[in-house]
């Protein structure tokens, strides 16, 4: 029995120390650094468990049985360490989303975009100026086009203007007489002139003179001054249809001879609007 007890103790005292030559496995939890390789990859830098030597190991050996080359002690990278890297991943990733919307807030503080082109330009940049019509920006290449575009607008404007007066002047009436038939003068808008001065010419005025020591008619001289007094009148109606009269009562014609053969006629006569009589309400006489 005394020989069993002394076999059982020494046997004890052997295995304890041959436990005293092996290592504990340690688990590593904590890390001082994880940075990321250029292809992509991460490193994490950590301490030995045992001999606080200075370790790295890369991210796909976390889980996997490792020994340390100081001390010779064995270790694993905990998995925590995988959701800590995780979490890293995340923040960098939102860390640069935050940068880029930054950056594109910043450039879109910077720019100006043209109302019209929608062509984005430096906020600094002459080719925009403030579009005082609509609000916002316009650049100059289409504050051109604006512009040609008024200017073609004024035009015909200008020429629809200028065909409406020309329509309304062929219904202008012209009288001598201080009254036209059948209307009533509701307004007069005033005296209106016009002057047309025309020149005979040597060639006119000799064969008019040729044709006076023969007693005939100057058909030549005539003819120009025919011409003349016709433009003379729808320079009349084109001027009262202008200033919105319907008609030109008091018409007088004149004739005025200047040196160099040249010779003027004169119009006048009084603008006034006409109303039509209603001959439906007038009795018979």
């Amino acid at each position: 029995m005394r020989v069993f007890l002394c076999t059982l103790v020494i046997g004890a005292v052997c295995d304890l120390q041959h436990l005293g030559e092996i290592h504990i496995m340690r688990e590593i939890r904590k890390v001082n650094k994880v940075s990321k390789t250029l292809l992509g990859g991460y490193i994490i830098y950590f301490e030995c468990g045992e001999c606080k030597g200075k370790l790295k190991s890369q991210r796909k050996e976390i889980g996997n049985i490792d020994t340390c080359p100081e001390c010779h002690s064995s270790f694993k990278l905990s998995n925590d360490i995988e959701l800590y890297i995780q979490n890293k991943i995340e923040e960098e990733e939102e860390q640069k989303r935050l940068l880029k919307d930054q950056k594109l807030q910043e450039k879109l503080e910077s720019l100006r975009k043209c109302n019209r082109c929608e062509k984005e330009y430096d906020k600094n940049s002459n080719y925009l100026s403030v579009d005082s019509k609509h609000g916002g920006y316009i650049c100059y290449q289409c504050q051109e086009r604006r512009e040609e575009e008024k200017r073609k607008e004024q035009i015909q404007r200008e020429e629809d203007a200028k065909r409406l007066v020309i329509q309304k002047a062929k219904y202008v009436i012209l009288s001598t007489t201080n009254n036209i038939d059948g209307y009533f003068v509701d307004e007069y808008l005033g005296i209106e002139s016009i002057e047309h001065v025309l020149g005979t010419g040597f060639f006119s005025e000799s064969i008019t003179e040729f044709q006076d020591f023969f007693g005939a008619r100057s058909s030549m001289y005539e003819s120009k001054l025919g011409k003349a007094k016709k433009e003379a009148f729808e320079r009349l109606k084109l001027t009262a249809a202008i200033q919105g009269a319907d008609g030109v009562i008091g018409v007088d014609i004149d004739y005025a001879e200047f040196s160099n053969n040249r010779i003027a006629i004169i119009v006048n006569g009084t603008l006034v609007k006409l109303r039509k009589i209603d001959t439906s309400t007038i009795g018979p006489l």
